[in-house]
């Protein structure tokens, strides 16, 4: 495995990710991506997922905010995400992937993916408290 892009590497034992790459922030997938993002915020922060948006006009963004130093090309060859197509891969804070769709994803299935990675007891033992279950 080739050594991670450095945005990806400081969060590595601190948060999970989810990597969103689109062809443009118009792409339909995406669009339905960003809408499900907005309304499930707090799940997001609850399971310390933080977002990177990777573009086909090589921008990158981190949590929103445009990561100048980022190289797209680096990322979408690390995760093996093609230019023209919406990919969208969730790691866990180990940096192992859990999720990896080519869609607009199932927020409950990437939620789910999750719990089944993370019990309670797993949570407890490496010093950080497990989100609670919601069904």
């Amino acid at each position: 495995m080739s050594k991670r892009p450095a945005e990806v590497e400081q969060y590595q034992g601190l948060n999970r990710l989810l990597l969103i790459f689109a062809p443009a922030n118009t792409h339909p997938a995406y669009v339905e991506a960003r809408e499900w993002l907005r309304r499930a915020r707090n799940e997001l922060d609850e399971w310390d997922i933080r977002l990177v948006t990777v573009f086909s006009s090589g921008a990158v963004q981190l949590e929103g905010e445009r990561a100048e130093r980022a190289d797209a090309a680096a990322f979408r060859r690390d995760f093996g995400a093609h230019r023209e197509e919406f990919t969208a891969i969730l790691l866990d804070v180990d940096g192992s992937e859990r999720l990896r769709q080519h869609r607009a994803f199932d927020p409950q299935q990437m939620l789910d993916a999750l719990r089944l990675s993370q019990t309670p007891q797993a949570a407890t033992r490496q010093g950080r408290p497990a989100p609670h279950a919601r069904r």
